[in-house]
C-alpha cells in the first residue's frame, strides 16, 4: 500500500503519532534510568550508609566499654565498678540491637563473613570484659590491670579491626555504587542526547514527508487551476493517488474536461448563432424594403387622411347648419302645429254647425243657406244640382264660389235636390 493513497488526516495522525511515540520512548527510557539511579541511591542511603552508620557505631561503642573498664580499673572501688558496669551493660545492649539490625540488612557474601568473624570477636572480647570485671570484683587490682594491657587490648583490637573493615566494606560498596551512578548518569545523558537528535531528525524527516506529500499535489492543483483560470484547457492531468489531492486532482481532470466538452458546445452554438444571425440580417434587409413601402403607402394613406379629413369638416359644417336649419324647421313646426290647432278647433267648431244645418235640411227636405253660405246647396247621390252651387250631404262638397265648401251630410240619407 503507498503511503500516498493514504487520507491526509492518516498521514498526519501517522506523524504526529510517530513523534509522540518518540516522546513517550524518551519519557519512558528516561524514567527508567531514574529509577535505576533512585534505586542506587536508596541502596547506597538505606543500606551501605545506613551499614556504615551502624559499624561505626557499634565501633564507638566498643570504644567506650573498653574506656569504662579502664576507668573501673582507675576507680578500684566497689561503687565505681558497679557504676561503669552498669554503663558497659547499656552499651553491650545497644550494641547487641545495633548488630541484630545489621544482621537482617546484610546482602553480600563477603559482608556476611566478616559479620560472622565480628560476632565471633564480640563474644570473644565479651569474655574478656567479663574476666575483667571478675577481678575487680575479687579485688584483684593488678591481675586486672595486667589482664587490660594484654588480653582485653587484643580482643578490643581484633573486634574494631572487624568492624572497620566492615566499615570500609560498606565505603568501598557505596563508592562502587556511585561510581555506578555516575557512570549510569553519563551514559544516560548521552543516549537521550542521541535519542534526542534521532527523534528530532525522525520528527523533521517525517514532518517534511507529510508536508510533502500534501503540499506537492496541493501546488500542482492550484498550477491545474490557474491555468484553466486563463483559458488553457489542454493541460495534461495526471492523477497519481487515491487521498484528497488525488481526489482534487481528478476533480479537477473532470472539470476540465467537462469545460472542453462546454466549450465545444458553444463553439457548435455560435456557430448556429452566426449562421442564424446571418438569416435574421438578411430577413432585416427585407423587412427594411418591405418597411420603406409601407412607408410609402402610409404616406399616401396620410394625404387621403389629410383630404378625409378636410372632406369630414366640411360634412361637420353642414351637419351644423343642417342641424340650425331642422331647429329652425321644428320652431316652424311647432309654429304650424299651432296654427292647425286654431284650424282645427275652427273646424271643429264649423262642422258642429254644418251639422246642425244638415239636420236642418233633412227635416225640410231641401234647404239652402243662402245666407250663411252663399253659392253651396245640398244634394242627394241620385239627384240633380245645380252647377253654381255645392252639393250637401251627398258625399262631396264642391264650391260654387271662391270659397271653401263644406260637406256635413252622412251617406245613405240623401235626398233628391
Amino acid at each position: 500500500m503507498k503511503i500516498t493513497n493514504l487520507k491526509i488526516g492518516i498521514r498526519l495522525g501517522l506523524a504526529f503519532g510517530f513523534v509522540i511515540f518518540l516522546l513517550i520512548a524518551i519519557v519512558a527510557l528516561s524514567l527508567s534510568r531514574m529509577h535505576a539511579a533512585e534505586q542506587r541511591i536508596d541502596n547506597m542511603l538505606e543500606d551501605r550508609y545506613k551499614k556504615i552508620a551502624l559499624t561505626t557505631e557499634v565501633k564507638y561503642n566498643v570504644s567506650l566499654i573498653h574506656q569504662h573498664m579502664r576507668n573501673a580499673v582507675i576507680e578500684g572501688d566497689a561503687d565505681g565498678v558497679k557504676r561503669e558496669t552498669e554503663t558497659m551493660n547499656a552499651l553491650r545492649a545497644k550494641n547487641k540491637e545495633l548488630l541484630d539490625i545489621f544482621d537482617k540488612i546484610i546482602n553480600v557474601p563477603r559482608a556476611r563473613e566478616i559479620f560472622t568473624a565480628i560476632t565471633n570477636a564480640r563474644s570473644e572480647d565479651l569474655a574478656a570484659q567479663k574476666q575483667l570485671l571478675a577481678f575487680l570484683n575479687d579485688g584483684k587490682q593488678t591481675e586486672a590491670k595486667t589482664f587490660l594491657k594484654s588480653k582485653s587490648v587484643e580482643t578490643e583490637s581484633a573486634y574494631i579491626k572487624l568492624l572497620t573493615e566492615m566499615a570500609d566494606l560498606q565505603s568501598k560498596k557505596m563508592a562502587e555504587e556511585s561510581d555506578l551512578s555516575k557512570a549510569e548518569f553519563a551514559s544516560t545523558r548521552t543516549m537521550m542526547l542521541v535519542i534526542a537528535f534521532a527523534a528530532i531528525a525522525l520528527a523533521l524527516t517525517a514532518s517534511w514527508l507529510a508536508s510533502r506529500s500534501i503540499t506537492t499535489p496541493m501546488n500542482e492543483a492550484v498550477a491545474l487551476a490557474r491555468r484553466v483560470a486563463d483559458g488553457d484547457l489542454m493541460a495534461n492531468i495526471e492523477v497519481t493517488s487515491t487521498d484528497e489531492t488525488g481526489q482534487l486532482l481528478q476533480a479537477l481532470k473532470d472539470m476540465n474536461t467537462s469545460l472542453g466538452r462546454i466549450v465545444n458546445e458553444v463553439r457548435v452554438s455560435t456557430d448556429t448563432i452566426v449562421t442564424a444571425s446571418n438569416q435574421i440580417a438578411t430577413g432585416n434587409l427585407d423587412l427594411s424594403s418591405r418597411t420603406e413601402e409601407q412607408a410609402s403607402s402610409l404616406e399616401e394613406t396620410a394625404s387621403s387622411m389629410e383630404e378625409l379629413t378636410s372632406t369630414v369638416k366640411q360634412n361637420a359644417d353642414n351637419a351644423r347648419q343642417a342641424n340650425q336649419l331642422a331647429v329652425s324647421a321644428s320652431e316652424v313646426a311647432v309654429r304650424g302645429g299651432t296654427v292647425v290647432s286654431q284650424v282645427i278647433e275652427t273646424m271643429g267648431s264649423i262642422n258642429e254647425s254644418a251639422k246642425k244645418n244638415c239636420r236642418h235640411h233633412r227635416r225640410n227636405r231641401r234647404h239652402r243657406i243662402p245666407d250663411q253660405h252663399p253659392g253651396l246647396e245640398c244634394g242627394s247621390g241620385s239627384g240633380t244640382r245645380r252647377r253654381t252651387g255645392a252639393r250637401l250631404c251627398g258625399g262631396s262638397c264642391r264650391s260654387a264660389q271662391s270659397g271653401p265648401a263644406l260637406c256635413c251630410c252622412r251617406q245613405g240619407n240623401q235626398d233628391t235636390d
